[in-house]
């Protein structure tokens, strides 16, 4: 009788899919040429979201458009721009390698003005952490990986594709794990493999680090898009494609509520990626 009383007990406790809570934070992979505005489209969290940017691309100041980001709201987002420092060393432009370590430390304690405002394993799902890229990104790990090795200003060998390539999807596997509880975004520019002499079978994929990281970068977010740009001039559209196109794969994790092309305004997504 008490071995029932036990195992009826447990049952009740089972999470099942009908008591699995809403997405609480939008873990998400933003894809698009170069030019199409990625990074304007962050100006539509601001109202709503702290977003706190680890800026590589060094193009943040689409931001201070009042038109992207209402200079009331401009209180909301924090940014950090990292890059890494050239110097001349015999003739030759040698880079240093300080921008990586500084961006780990950044994620882990986020400080303005010495005063401290958490981290990725302290913020809430109303924080937004951002990657702006993850193609520059990835150049500054291969800066750090080349220090270590000591051939920083050299030619790499075939041992540190493989170790940048760890290390880029280790920043993207910290982030994917659940302990992380605050929004995510990573922004990447697309690159295609696959045949080059025949397009209908080239892909488009992430920016990341050697051909074998790109195709695996998606596991790790419940929801990429696209954002396609259009038209020139005033007549300029630009849009966000959720479902698979012929030459990239997408995917959201409430393709009931999500259009498959929508109006490119990444606040109106998390708000119906957010729906019960």
């Amino acid at each position: 009788m008490l071995f029932r009383s036990v195992e009826m007990s447990e049952r009740k406790t089972m999470p099942t899919l009908e008591t699995q809570p809403s997405d609480k934070v939008i873990k998400m992979l933003v894809l698009g040429r170069s030019g199409v505005g990625k990074t304007g489209l962050l100006g539509s969290l601001a109202k709503d979201y702290r977003l706190f940017i680890a800026d590589f691309d060094n193009g943040l100041d689409i931001l201070r458009d009042p038109k992207i980001v209402d200079p009331a709201f401009r209180k909301n987002i924090y940014y950090k721009t990292y890059y890494d420092k050239a110097s001349i060393i015999q003739g030759k432009l040698i880079p240093s390698s300080a921008a990586f370590n500084q961006f780990v430390q950044d994620m882990g304690n986020w400080k303005e003005d010495n005063v401290s405002l958490g981290g990725i394993h302290s913020w809430k799902e109303t924080d937004v952490f951002v990657i702006d890229s993850l193609t520059f990104l990835g150049n500054m790990i291969f800066n750090h990986v080349l220090q270590l090795a000591g051939r920083l200003g050299q030619k790499p060998q075939i041992q540190d594709f493989g170790n940048a390539m760890d290390a880029q999807e280790t920043v993207i596997e910290s982030l994917y794990n659940p302990a992380v509880q605050c929004n995510v975004l990573v922004l990447s520019h697309i690159q295609y493999q696959g045949d080059e002499a025949n397009a209908s079978q080239q892909k488009g994929v992430a920016s990341a680090i050697g051909k074998k990281l790109a195709p695996k970068i998606p596991r790790y977010f419940n929801n990429v898009v696209q954002v396609v740009k259009s038209g020139s001039g005033n007549n300029v559209k630009r849009e966000i494609y959720t479902t698979a196109t012929y030459d990239v794969d997408l995917k959201v994790s409430k393709p009931s509520k999500v259009p498959p092309i929508m109006e490119a305004d990444l606040s109106k997504l998390f708000s119906l990626l957010k729906q019960g």
